[in-house]
C-alpha cells in the first residue's frame, strides 16, 4: 500500500543519509517512481467513486489530502535520497 511505501522509504531516507549508504538511496529513488503511479491510480479511483456516489464528498476529500500528503513525504524522501546520491557521485569523481 502507498502508505506503507512511503514509510519504507522515509525510513531509508533517513538510514541512507547516518550511513552515507549510496545503494539505499538509489532504492528510495526507484520507490518513489511506484508511489507516484500509486497516486495516479488512487485519483483515478477517487474520481471515479466520486461520479458515482456523490453523497460522501467530505470522506473523500480527507482521502484525497491523505494521499496529497504521502506522495509529499515521498517527494521529500525522494529529495534527501537524490543528496546522497549526488553526494556520493561527487565523492567518486575527487
Amino acid at each position: 500500500d502507498m502508505a506503507g511505501l512511503v514509510e519504507s522509504m522515509a525510513r531509508s531516507a533517513l538510514d541512507c543519509v547516518v550511513k552515507k549508504d549510496f545503494a539505499v538511496a538509489k532504492s528510495v529513488l526507484q520507490s518513489y517512481s511506484a508511489v507516484k503511479t500509486l497516486r495516479e491510480v488512487i485519483d483515478r479511483e477517487l474520481v471515479a467513486s466520486m461520479i458515482w456516489d456523490a453523497e460522501p464528498l467530505t470522506r473523500y476529500a480527507k482521502l484525497t489530502s491523505i494521499v496529497c500528503d504521502l506522495a509529499s513525504l515521498a517527494d521529500r524522501a525522494a529529495n534527501i535520497a537524490q543528496e546522497v546520491v549526488l553526494a556520493e557521485s561527487s565523492l567518486i569523481l575527487d
